[in-house]
């Protein structure tokens, strides 16, 4: 018999920014996974979503475009 899949993990804005700044820096998926108790897959494939994500870039400042915020801009303090 299957084993029922666990319920799906909901994600704050703020992790879903640390994977993304963790998979930048090139950590691998397999220990950013265990650090949020998932899989691999389960970070490959928000890393692809987000990657492959065809959003326009509504900035008009140049500092508010890529590269304009300093690494883990996110985290308080």
């Amino acid at each position: 018999m299957r084993q029922a899949a666990p319920p799906r993990r909901e994600w704050t804005d703020a992790e879903v920014l640390d994977v993304m700044h963790r998979a930048t820096r090139g950590d691998t998926y397999v220990s950013i996974g265990a650090d949020y108790g998932v899989t691999r897959s389960a970070i490959a494939g928000m890393v692809s979503r987000i990657r492959e994500a065809e959003l326009p870039c509504l900035c008009t400042k140049p500092e508010n475009r890529d590269g304009g915020m300093p690494a883990r801009w996110w985290v308080r303090s």
